[in-house]
């Protein structure tokens, strides 16, 4: 299983996007693979994410946002975020270096 990242799931919908085209094409990639899942943190920076403008983009209704957010959930398994999501992430802190936006 694999969870998709908010950048690729909004660079795969932005068309105006310079990552557009890679984006889609890793979302492919990730489908080919087998199941994919995002999470509700996920779905709320995408909510964040489109609905603000960026230079290659004008920002998204909340209901435009909020219908493809819909449309995600019913493509891709939502995994919840409880107990279980801490412990991995601390886990994952242990053997890997990361920090700031990479959270």
């Amino acid at each position: 299983m694999s969870v998709v990242d908010t950048n690729v799931l909004v660079h795969s919908t932005a068309i105006g996007s310079p990552d557009h085209r890679r984006a889609r094409a890793a979302l492919a990639r990730l489908t080919a693979q087998g199941p994919v899942s995002v999470t509700r943190q996920i779905l709320r920076e995408y909510l964040a994410a489109t609905t603000r403008a960026q230079s290659w983009s004008q920002a998204l209704t909340l209901a435009d946002a909020t219908g493809d957010t819909d449309a995600f959930t019913r493509r891709f398994g939502v995994l919840e975020d409880g107990p279980a999501v801490w412990t991995e992430l601390t886990t994952l802190t242990r053997g890997f270096a990361f920090g700031g936006k990479q959270v």
